[in-house]
């Protein structure tokens, strides 16, 4: 599918006229005979970074570079280069909504440009988490998920979880609050049979109601 078909060449291929706006480090070789330093790069001039350069164990160059590519302050892709030869080992694509959350993460962990791992999140109009994701073997079928939702005011109200990734939640939380918000209760279904198990006040001992 290659999600991640970009890489670590077109990464250094765009850094072949860095402004260096960091503090430069020993230098390192790279794709195409190029020499960086690890440092903040501010590759189009408008004052913010477009790339970070950084040792994986600034102790031991041995150990290999790690690109970041930003777009304004979000974090849009991440390269590892273990062995320094230019070409990404492990690499990880963000994708963000119009507010700024992260909705998607496409991991890639072998460097083949084909992602293997797929993370999701979903959020309501406050920006408050809704629902995620984990589909480790990237097939389109979510191995583990979860759901949120909230009263009104944004307390949160439940918690779902679906350990088997068949979209059938298998415990569920939820919370109740006093008028004034001082005090709360925790409920916890762990069958989700839609009769609580077990309940404590104020994050205080778990009391068995069955």
């Amino acid at each position: 599918m290659n999600y991640l078909a970009k890489g670590i060449e077109r990464v250094v291929r765009s850094l072949r006229k860095p402004a260096l706006v960091g503090i430069a480090a020993l230098a390192f070789s790279c794709a195409h005979g190029k020499s960086y330093a690890p440092g903040i790069y501010d590759t189009d001039g408008d004052g913010m970074t477009d790339y970070i350069i950084e040792l994986i164990d600034p102790a031991d160059e041995s150990v290999g570079i790690i690109y970041k590519q930003f777009k304004g302050e979000a974090l849009m892709h991440q390269v590892w280069d273990h062995d320094t030869d230019g070409k990404a080992d492990a690499q990880c694509v963000m994708e963000y909504d119009e507010r700024g959350n992260r909705t998607k993460e496409l991991w890639d962990d072998s460097g083949d440009s084909d992602a293997n791992r797929v993370y999701l999140w979903n959020y309501n109009k406050d920006s408050n988490l809704t629902f995620r994701a984990h589909d480790e073997d990237a097939d389109g079928r979510p191995e583990m998920a979860w759901w949120w939702s909230y009263y009104e005011n944004g307390d949160l109200k439940s918690e779902s979880f679906d350990r088997e990734g068949d979209g059938t939640p298998d415990v569920i939380r939820s919370w109740l609050y006093s008028p004034d918000g001082e005090d709360f209760l925790e409920l916890l279904d762990e069958d989700a049979d839609g009769t609580p198990d077990r309940v404590r006040k104020n994050e205080g001992e778990w009391v068995d109601m069955k």
